[in-house]
């Protein structure tokens, strides 16, 4: 199964959910991979790091350590339950 894959069906059986609190909170910002995976309930850091290797988000190097847009990981999720809306 590839990546998009594995979103698609994340997202359709609602295994990934969206932390409402901490997702207002951070919106915008750069962020770790251990903090989206507070976000997005049914991840992992881990997951971030296989969608940067298939080219689904990007990375941020910035001080030594990794870094994610919250609102490029969300947009991903987003359009993947919205492709999976149409597909059915």
């Amino acid at each position: 199964m590839d990546n998009f894959q594995q979103i698609n069906e994340l997202a359709d059986n609602n295994v990934i959910s969206i932390n409402q609190n901490k997702s207002e909170e951070f919106n915008d910002k750069m962020i770790r991979a251990k903090e989206l995976s507070e976000i997005f309930v049914g991840t992992s850091p881990a997951t971030y790091s296989n969608w940067v290797k298939a080219g689904l988000i990007d990375a941020y190097k910035i001080g030594g350590g990794v870094y994610y847009k919250l609102s490029e990981v969300k947009a991903l999720i987003e359009n993947s339950k919205e492709t999976r809306k149409v597909a059915v």
